[in-house]
Formats: C-alpha cells, sequence, structure tokens
C-alpha cells in the first residue's frame, strides 16, 4: 500500500509545481492512503501523511473538501485506537488476556501518536489557503454546514489563522453552534483575529452555559482591550470563582492599568470615580502601588499562584525523587532533604491551604499511574485529611512515564480523551517531576509525542498546565509543555 501511494505522489511531483492535470494523481493517492479505494490494501499514518502534504500544494476548493474529509475519517480513527487502548488497559480485551499489556500500550500509543500528526498536517495547511474559493467554502460548507463537530472546529481555526476580515461574519454565525467546543473555537479565532466588529456578540458569549465558552471569551477580551467590556467582565467576576474570577482580574489589570484582584466591590468603586474617562479612550494617571484592598491572601504553590477552583496535582514519585535536591544523582547527604521529601512536603501544604469552596484531585506517577480519587473531590477538611495521609504513602521508584500521568489528568477533566463533550471538570493542573520522560522498559520516550498528545487532549487550550521543574528534569519539555498551553514554568532546584 505504502509503495503505491509513494509511487502516486513521485508521479504528481513530477514537475516543480504542481498542474492542474496533476490533481487526479494527489486527489488518488489521498483516497487510497485514507481507505477511500476498496482492494488497495491496509494504509499507513505515512501514506497519510504523505497523501496530505502532496494534496496541500493545491490550495484550491476541492483539495480543500478533501482535507475536511480527512479531518473526520482521521477522527474516526484516532477515536477507534484509543478504544482499543482503553480495552488492553483495563484488561476487557479477551484477545489480550494473560498478555502483559505494556508492549501494545506502547505501539498504540505509537499508533496513535503518529494520527496525531496527520491530523495537525491537516490543520496546518487548511489554515495557509490563500485560495477565495477555498477559504469561502472553509467559512460556509466547513463551518456552517458539516455534520461533524471537529471539521466545525478545524474550519474554525483555520479562519482564524487566516485572518481574512471578510470571513468574520461567519464566524459570528459560528458562535450559535451547538458544540461548545466549536463555539470555543469560533470565540478564540475571532479572539486571535482581533475582531472588534464582533465585540457586541463575544460579550454576550461571557453568559455561555458553557464555561469552556466563557473561559475562551474572557480570552478573547484581553487580546481585543475595548473598555466597553469592563462592565460585562466585572458581572461576570462576581458571578465566577476560581480561575475564571482571576482571568477576568487580569484582563481588567490590562484595561486599566489598575490591580484590585478578585475583588469587585474594589473595581466598582475604581469604575464608579473613572468611566468616562476610560470610556473616552483616556486612561486614568497611575497611581503609587498600594495594597490590593479586599483581595483574598494569595496562595502558592511552588511560586505558582494557586487561583483555580478545579486544579489537580500530578507529582512524579520515580526512582530519582530520592535522590538530592543539590546533585544529580546522589543521594542526599545526612540531613538533607531528597527531591521527594522536599516535594511532598510542598503539596501537603499546597492542599491543606487549597479553598474548602473547590474541587481538586492528586496524581502520583512512576511506571504507573497512581489517581488519588477516580473523580474530582471537594476539598472539605475530611478529604484533605485523606488527601495528605495518602501522599504519605508514597515512595519514589521506577521510571518516568509522564505521558501516562497527563493523560489521567485529561480524564479526570473529562475532556480531550474521546468524542462525547462533556464541561471540563479540570481548569488547572499543576505537574512536578524531576526527569525527562521515559517508557516502562527505562527507553526515553520523545517529548515532541507527548506535546503532541496533550495539543489534541488540550485542543481548545481551556486546561492551563503549570510545571514545576527539579533538579534533573527536562528544562526544554517542560517550560514548553508550560508555554503551550498557558502555564508558568518553574525551576526549583
Amino acid at each position: 500500500m505504502k509503495r503505491l501511494v509513494v509511487l502516486l505522489v513521485l508521479a504528481a511531483l513530477a514537475t516543480a509545481v504542481p498542474a492542474a492535470d496533476d490533481f487526479q494523481a494527489f486527489r488518488d493517492s489521498f483516497r487510497a492512503a485514507f481507505g477511500l479505494m476498496p482492494g488497495m490494501g491496509e494504509p499507513t499514518a505515512e501514506d497519510r501523511l504523505a497523501a496530505v502534504e502532496s494534496l496541500a500544494t493545491f490550495k484550491n476548493e476541492d483539495s480543500t473538501r478533501l482535507l475536511i474529509l480527512g479531518v473526520r475519517l482521521e477522527q474516526e480513527r484516532i477515536e477507534a485506537l484509543q478504544a482499543r487502548r482503553e480495552l488492553i488497559r483495563t484488561g476487557r480485551d479477551r484477545s489480550l488476556r494473560g498478555a502483559l499489556p505494556g508492549p501494545h500500550l506502547l505501539a498504540l500509543k505509537k499508533q496513535i501518536d503518529a494520527e496525531y500528526r496527520v491530523l495537525e498536517t491537516i490543520e496546518e495547511a487548511l489554515s495557509r489557503l490563500s485560495d477565495r474559493d477555498a477559504i469561502a467554502y472553509l467559512a460556509s460548507g466547513a463551518l456552517l454546514r458539516n455534520r461533524f463537530w471537529k471539521c466545525r472546529t478545524v474550519a474554525a481555526r483555520a479562519l482564524g489563522a487566516i485572518g481574512q476580515r471578510e470571513r468574520i461574519p461567519a464566524l459570528v454565525k459560528g458562535l450559535g453552534d451547538r458544540d461548545p467546543r466549536v463555539r470555543t473555537a469560533v470565540v478564540l479565532s475571532l479572539g486571535a483575529m482581533r475582531s472588534e466588529e464582533a465585540l457586541a456578540d463575544l460579550l454576550k458569549m461571557l453568559k455561555d452555559r458553557d464555561w469552556t465558552v466563557r473561559s475562551a471569551a474572557v480570552d478573547a477580551l484581553g487580546k481585543i482591550l475595548d473598555p466597553r467590556a469592563f462592565e460585562p467582565l466585572l458581572a461576570l467576576m462576581e458571578r465566577e470563582r476560581g480561575r475564571l474570577a482571576a482571568d477576568c482580574a487580569e484582563v481588567l489589570k490590562k484595561l486599566t492599568g489598575e490591580d484590585f484582584g478578585v475583588s469587585p466591590a474594589a473595581w466598582r468603586s475604581w469604575w464608579k470615580d473613572h468611566k468616562k474617562r476610560v470610556l473616552a479612550g483616556r486612561r486614568p494617571p497611575a497611581r503609587p502601588r498600594r495594597e490590593k484592598p479586599g483581595e483574598d491572601d494569595a496562595r502558592y504553590y511552588h511560586g505558582i499562584p494557586v487561583n483555580s477552583a478545579r486544579t489537580v496535582f500530578i507529582i512524579d514519585v520515580s526512582e530519582s525523587m530520592s535522590y538530592s535536591s543539590t546533585e544529580f544523582t546522589k543521594k542526599p547527604k545526612e540531613g538533607e532533604l531528597s527531591r521527594f521529601e522536599l516535594a511532598k512536603r510542598e503539596l501537603i501544604r499546597a492542599v491543606r491551604n487549597y479553598s474548602p469552596k473547590s474541587t481538586f484531585d492528586l496524581i502520583a506517577f512512576h511506571t504507573v499511574v497512581k489517581v488519588w480519587r477516580p473523580r474530582m473531590v471537594p476539598a472539605t477538611p475530611a478529604m484533605k485529611k485523606d488527601a495528605v495521609d495518602w501522599i504519605n504513602t508514597l515512595r519514589p521508584i521506577e521510571t518516568t512515564n509522564i505521558y501516562a500521568a497527563l493523560e489521567a489528568a485529561f480524564r479526570l477533566g473529562g475532556m480531550g480523551v474521546g468524542d462525547r463533550y462533556y464541561e471540563p471538570r479540570v481548569d488547572t493542573i499543576y505537574l512536578l517531576s524531576d526527569g525527562a520522560p521515559t517508557n516502562r522498559d527505562r527507553t526515553d520516550d520523545d517529548p515532541e509525542r507527548i506535546l503532541r498528545a496533550v495539543r489534541e487532549w488540550n485542543r481548545l487550550g481551556r486546561i492551563r498546565i503549570h510545571t514545576i521543574g527539579l533538579k534533573g528534569h527536562s528544562a526544554d519539555f517542560m517550560s514548553r509543555l508550560a508555554r503551550e498551553n498557558g502555564g508558568t514554568y518553574t525551576v526549583r532546584e
């Protein structure tokens, strides 16, 4: 199969610039690679990747229609692989009973990652469209009329990346989509385009029934920075708690240059005195920094504020965590705390200080993942005590399976790892680790594979990931993981 696809692609690439007559060869290679030509054998992810890259050289409506079809087919393939992996993980697959699941799970993880690459390549190709008819199809046929939520979401993201302002009306229509994931993608695209024309529509999305849409609207308004958003953002802050309230406060700070934290009363008092001036486009003169009135006591975890009401703390309990906090591969000196002991102490402090009005969960990982509770729980005194008792049972052992730990956190969130949509039960993840990602057999895991997986699970970017690196951690990987997911990366060595 692969040989056939490669031959079709090479034939079409015989000229430096694809001619119109070559399109049929590209189309046929695409259809073969995506299993649309019966009797052509079993296509591979490499076949599909090559076919997508070749088809993307044509930026016309016909190629765009095929790429959108590819989004749906690719999503279905990914979901089937994930379902297969879940069957193996839970031991419900009769054909593999009695066999060790490790190699099978690793193989499926690699397969899923390969399909993620194909999906990313399709999205990148769509975001580079320049043909007017192709973009028109993306706005009307793909965004507004396609039956599959993933295709509509990809179309919305691509239109935002293309940035053609004449397509803003189509994006605004997309705000009425029945699926929250699509509405969120549309809101973020309008924000990326800094679409002041859509300001009134974005303000309405602050009242959307879904948390992810409201969060995206705050993000978008933080890019447009129109003072008319002040009062709607303040009203949302009064209704919300946790991270979304703090995000509203950050946008108000950008709008005004003031910082009253999450104190609506203080913001209203200031707005009463300065409203006319701000709406007229004149920022009041800066005042000396003073204590923020009415602000709650700050809670921090390794120097990062904890302002979320739906938090998952992930702690590395691999063997290297038993080493010194100041030297890479040495045991701690007498009287010195190990990395694990320091991390455990800080996690216990964070749990004890966590807001009782919020929900949380804990994940520890080495070669395998341990989840404290199967679902998010309220931070009652009894739950906090149980969490601390659980933390005290942990011991460093084996390898650093970061992929599985993050996957478990997203499963707790209820989003990103399957087709069914749930309003996320998690909005913030704190990941602490001292090592590079590794597999069960102690070989290095591929950081790019983990980053690709997280991009897919967190496609709309509403779960924020903060990373804390201890001595020996992979700085490039941990910093990118935080940066790509709206979080903070900090080093504690």
